[in-house]
């Protein structure tokens, strides 16, 4: 369903007997009720003839729980279907299940790489168990807010004092647990500016943005070689 909707295709959810509850972004979809089958039958075939050739439009403001973007999907967003499958076959279509997906999109300033990551995000937020938003232009600001992350979105509170020089570290260490713990979790940092920097420990003998342990999708002006990361 996820890429059906991310292709706004059209969505007929068929309901059997003792199913779950639908995904949270196609709640305002009307279902086709199959206890009865012979009923539900009719409805769906009376569904697809009645059925119109033309594009829908989905809510896709709709995010998993703790997700933060702090842009709007651009209601004008057309085209780019290639670069969205693209993303979509590195980051969820390619059944990785031996670890986590890293990519970088690259390409000069002014042609959309932080609007199309924006688009991808939002389409496809429910292939992961959350979404989060870093500014990654300020290295110097990467350590603020990975612990803004752990302590105030994810709520991770093994700290006993946070006022204490090391509580930074200790947050980083819950981050990076957390996200071992829940690999689906997607970080997405914008515009990094060397992106062999994603090497680089958050703090003395830390972790990287690398080794946190989670999907991690980069925008970037300048190309790369990292190992195991993707470019696009």
């Amino acid at each position: 369903w996820q890429t059906a909707r991310a292709l706004e295709k059209t969505i007929i959810l068929c309901r059997l007997p003792e199913a779950r509850k639908s995904p949270e972004p196609l709640h305002n979809l009307q279902d086709v009720n199959l206890e009865d089958l012979e009923k539900g039958g009719q409805d769906l075939i009376g569904r697809l003839e009645s059925r119109n050739d033309y594009t829908v439009k989905f809510d896709y403001t709709v995010l998993p729980k703790n997700s933060y973007i702090p842009f709007n999907p651009n209601p004008n967003f057309t085209g780019r279907g290639q670069d969205l499958l693209e993303l979509y076959l590195k980051l969820i279509g390619n059944l990785n299940k031996i670890g986590i997906n890293q990519v970088g999109t690259v390409g000069m300033g002014g042609i959309g790489k932080t609007q199309l990551v924006v688009e991808f995000a939002y389409r496809f937020s429910f292939a992961f168990d959350s979404v989060h938003w870093i500014q990654a232009a300020d290295e110097g600001k990467w350590l603020r807010q990975f612990v803004e992350l752990a302590r105030d979105r994810l709520q991770l509170s093994i700290v006993s004092d946070p006022d204490k020089p090391e509580a930074d570290k200790q947050y980083i260490y819950a981050l990076q647990k957390y996200c071992k713990e829940n690999p689906d979790t997607l970080i997405i940092m914008d515009n990094v500016a060397e992106p062999n920097v994603l090497n680089r420990e958050l703090f003395r003998s830390g972790p990287t943005p690398l080794t946190l342990g989670c999907d991690l999708l980069f925008t970037t002006r300048k190309h790369f070689r990292l190992h195991g990361v993707s470019s696009q």
